[in-house]
């Protein structure tokens, strides 16, 4: 899944000069009434915030991407601050990948949009997910806290350039601690963040969710994905509906990416 730029080209031309035949009197003087505002350009934005950890102290090194066709990245100081002081007036994905290469803390995805000389502050908290072995064949996993894919190595392939190693992981993100979820929806009910991070099933993943939330017997949800940086979109997985017995909320739909995976209520009709 990626994008295509369309580049417009406008061109000025003249093929001499027009009688003006304008009875009122108000002539092409022949001089550029331009005022000098390039109406074209939309302006840029200013993004910065804190990268902390679950405890709150700063992440020093971490990577903060945001990402068109090409990504712009800065490092995390020692107060674990960054800050990007132009960035184009774009949807983007923004994502934050750890400083080290340990696989254990887990990269936040979100696709992002920044209007005209907006100034944006987001602050980033990032956890440590849990771990659980990746089977040879697929099979049910709960990757995080009340999210169960059906995966194994047959069919899950690691990021470019990546290894997939042995286990997925994931964390249930706490409220009020994801990056910002702008999807159409009314209500975020839960986040989780999975590795390894863009790791793909071209096929996709059958999924079930825990009813956590004791929502109520019957219900519609839907669920999302973040494509890959590159995409910066939401994708959805469908819908699921809590079972008669209250338990769990399942559906037909897939999720073909590990980055992050969200539940929402459903817009009414």
């Amino acid at each position: 899944m990626r994008s295509a730029a369309l580049v417009l080209a406008l061109w000025g031309c003249t093929a001499g000069e027009p009688e003006d035949t304008d009875p009122s009197g108000d002539s092409d003087t022949g001089e550029d009434s331009d005022t000098g505002e390039d109406t074209d350009v939309v302006g840029s934005a200013a993004l910065s915030g804190v990268v902390s950890d679950e405890s709150g102290d700063p992440v020093v090194g971490a990577s903060v991407n945001f990402c068109l066709l090409q990504c712009t990245t800065v490092e995390t100081d020692e107060t674990g601050a960054y800050t990007f002081p132009s960035l184009p007036v774009q949807s983007g994905s923004f994502y934050v990948k750890p400083p080290s290469e340990d696989p254990s803390v887990m990269a936040c995805l979100t696709p992002l949009t920044l209007a005209a000389d907006e100034v944006r502050e987001i602050n980033v908290t990032m956890f440590v997910g849990e771990s659980h072995a990746l089977p040879d064949n697929a099979e049910e996993v709960e990757v995080a806290e009340g999210l169960y894919l059906s995966v194994g190595t047959d069919i899950l392939e690691p990021a470019p350039f990546k290894q997939l190693g042995d286990v997925v992981r994931g964390v249930h993100v706490p409220d009020g601690m994801s990056l910002p979820i702008d999807v159409d929806a009314p209500e975020v009910i839960a986040v989780w963040y999975l590795g390894p991070f863009e790791a793909t099933a071209e096929e996709g993943l059958p999924f079930r969710i825990e009813n956590l939330w004791e929502l109520p017997e019957s219900g519609q949800y839907q669920v999302w994905f973040a494509s890959d940086p590159a995409e910066s979109a939401w994708h959805s997985a469908g819908t699921v509906t809590v079972d008669a017995q209250g338990e769990w909320l399942e559906g037909e739909g897939e999720i073909d990416i590990f980055t992050t995976v969200v539940l929402t209520t459903i817009s009414a009709e």
